[in-house]
């Protein structure tokens, strides 16, 4: 659901857990915060009230914290601390400083000034990378911990090596000498042919911001006169309460681990100067004519990507739950049904932009081996709307020609009745689907949820409240909305394309890919012609197979079946994924069987075959047929077999079942 929740292809979930608790779990009021400490639901213009499974909190100081009972899996918890502190807070000269800190932070603290954090984590059963993690990015430090155990001395534990990363790092001359070697290592292993390509692709996008040339591993020059003084002097002005996130979710109980919250951070109030606030609101000012870049890089896959700047206020025309500086003033019924359509109507678009794309790409001379609309957000920059494609070899003309003609073929006729049905029952399913599924989901992914959510200044729904949402006005949803909302997403703005080649002697000019741009625009169009759909051909399968032994394996409660024709079946009954059926299929000998020279040949065959489809159908039809199911299936071949794997809602079967045998 990319565009109808959130603008940007790159997805939030906004999701969470219900759960039959004590009124504990409801959100209780909390005194008015500063605008900047308020949670998305507090200041959402529609008044929309968050998952009432997770419970929010604020403590006097500003430090703002989200806690979660959820049972999957047990025993374990996910804690994630959030600072909003990042590259784009560094002054160039010591660029790479929030990245470097963030090494720092599991070394010697004021309470373990001899060991550090590490034997602490390892004490407590966690793995470096693995179960205890950090990263740093344009705009916030991340800290994860997955800790074993539901018991509450083990999340105070955890709660004690976040509040020593928070206030009680001793950055000793020993400990920074030591990261430093580390951090430029990080530089120069990750200094890589895709990292140069995104630097040059984001300082044409938005030439002149700061997030296009102040990226968090630094530079050699920078990371090595960054002294301790710098550090220290960057920790307090940024780790401060105000400034931090807190989100515990998993197998423990959420009144026991809010007081220890409380006990833990109660008395942490920052020390030094305060760093100034920044504003979500900073925007760069782009060039408004047509532009466009190309660079040769042999070690990449060609690509091309054509941007349309969107203005910033966009997002909260399309997303009810946006709470952000863009947020919506004016919030009655009628203003709520139409950023409910808007969104629905974009979402409706771009999957039928995707879905044609799929169709298209199969002819032999296509073009293209993939494409699809995206949406990109370059922090306290810019927002963009775009289009994707990675050319055959490198005929980027043509890749572009079918960019252009199809988005044009949109905005000029919209999509097809079948199309909208199409688009109406698999937005439906996926998110039936999602509520389903919402009790089972990890600890791990609702932490990750809840932290990303909040941070963008969405509001954390349940997915029962967004299906409700759905329902309200999907049919009443029209081919013209769909057309109005393309109309004021693409229509008028200036396209920026960006092109990489990878087997060129030199660039292309940006004369020459503007000529190929404004030529694809003559194109003569004519409406989209869907393909007339039939029925799944392969349902029947003859009579049932006899069973001739069945078995229970007691050490793993599974039922082993063994049939007349020699198939075996393992069948295990599982709470971990409600209303979720998995399957794994394995036959044969797989790369075994075939010579060394062979090998590579058949490694790719799984992916051959998905591509290929299923005799009555094709890959296109099979992708159409079942739209509206929660269902997929990938064939792979290793060294034990021909494997194919795969999963469907328990309301579907026996599809499951028929869709891997035929293969």
């Amino acid at each position: 659901m990319a565009d109808f929740y959130r603008f940007f292809a790159r997805i939030i979930v906004l999701a969470g857990v219900i759960f039959p608790i004590a009124a504990f779990s409801q959100t209780r009021p909390l005194d008015a915060p500063s605008p900047d400490l308020a949670f998305p639901h507090e200041r959402n213009a529609f008044g929309l009230a968050p998952d009432p499974a997770i419970h929010w909190g604020r403590l006097d100081t500003g430090l703002r914290y989200a806690i979660m009972e959820n049972k999957t899996p047990r025993d374990q918890a996910s804690l994630q601390l959030r600072v909003d502190v990042g590259s784009l807070d560094e002054v160039p000269e010591l660029g790479g400083i929030a990245h470097f800190l963030e090494h720092l932070a599991f070394q010697k603290t004021i309470r373990r000034p001899d060991e550090g954090l590490f034997t602490e984590l390892e004490r407590l059963g966690l793995q470096s990378g693995a179960d205890s993690n950090a990263t740093t990015g344009l705009e916030a430090t991340t800290y994860y911990l997955t800790v074993p155990g539901s018991g509450i001395d083990r999340i105070s534990r955890a709660l004690d090596i976040f509040r020593d990363i928070s206030d009680g790092l001793l950055l000793t001359e020993e400990d920074v000498e030591q990261e430093r070697d580390v951090v430029i290592s990080e530089l120069v292993s990750r200094d890589s042919s895709a990292a140069q390509s995104s630097k040059i692709r984001m300082r044409f996008l938005t030439p002149g911001a700061k997030a296009a040339e102040q990226w968090p591993a630094g530079t050699r020059e920078s990371l090595h006169v960054i002294s301790r003084e710098d550090l220290l002097a960057f920790y307090q002005a940024h780790y401060r309460p105000e400034k931090m996130l807190l989100v515990l979710v998993g197998d423990f109980d959420a009144e026991a681990v809010e007081a220890e919250v409380r006990a833990r951070f109660a008395d942490f109030k920052g020390a030094g100067v305060a760093a100034p606030d920044v504003s979500e609101e900073r925007t760069a000012s782009l060039p408004q004519a047509p532009r466009a870049l190309s660079h040769v890089e042999e070690s990449l896959r060609p690509s091309i990507a054509v941007y349309f700047e969107q203005p910033a206020k966009s997002i909260a025309s399309q997303s009810l739950g946006y709470s952000g500086a863009y947020r919506l003033q004016k919030a009655d019924e009628d203003t709520r049904r139409a950023v409910l359509k808007r969104g629905l109507a974009l979402d409706f678009a771009m999957g039928a932009y995707r879905r044609r794309l799929q169709d298209l790409m199969f002819a032999d001379d296509a073009g293209f081996s993939s494409g699809g609309p995206f949406g990109d957000h370059i922090p306290r920059a810019a927002y963009f709307a775009g289009l994707q494609f990675t050319p055959v070899g490198d005929d980027w003309r043509t890749a572009l020609h079918v960019a252009r003609r199809e988005l044009d073929r949109l905005l000029a006729f919209g999509i097809t009745e079948q199309e909208l049905d199409l688009m109406r029952r698999s937005q439906i399913t996926s998110l039936k689907a999602s509520v389903d599924r919402a009790d089972t989901r990890s600890s791990g992914a609702l932490a990750s949820n809840i932290l990303r959510s909040t941070a963008a200044h969405f509001v954390v729904r349940h997915p029962s409240a967004l299906l409700a949402d759905l329902m309200d006005v999907v049919d009443q949803l029209s081919l013209e909305d769909v057309k109005a909302a393309l109309k004021d997403r693409y229509e008028g703005k200036a396209p920026a394309i960006f092109v990489r080649l990878q087997n060129s002697d030199e660039p292309v000019s940006e004369a020459e890919i503007l000529a190929e741009w404004a030529a694809a625009g003559e194109t003569l169009l004519q409406p989209w012609q869907p393909s007339d759909d039939k029925a799944f051909a392969y349902q029947v399968f003859g009579e049932p197979g006899q069973i001739v032994s069945q078995e229970h394996i007691e050490d793993f409660d599974f039922e082993r079946l063994t049939f007349a024709n020699h198939v075996v079946a393992q069948i295990k009954d599982s709470d971990l994924e409600r209303n979720t059926v998995r399957f794994s299929i394995r036959l044969g000998n797989g790369l075994s069987a075939f010579a060394p020279d062979e090998a590579g040949l058949m490694a790719k065959a799984g992916q051959w075959a998905t591509l290929g489809g299923l005799g009555a159908h094709d890959f296109q039809e099979l992708s159409r047929l079942f739209a509206d199911k929660n269902m997929s299936v990938q064939l792979s071949i290793d060294g034990g077999g021909v494997r194919i794997l795969g999963a469907a809602m328990r309301a579907d079967l026996p599809l499951p079942c028929n869709m891997p045998q035929r293969y």
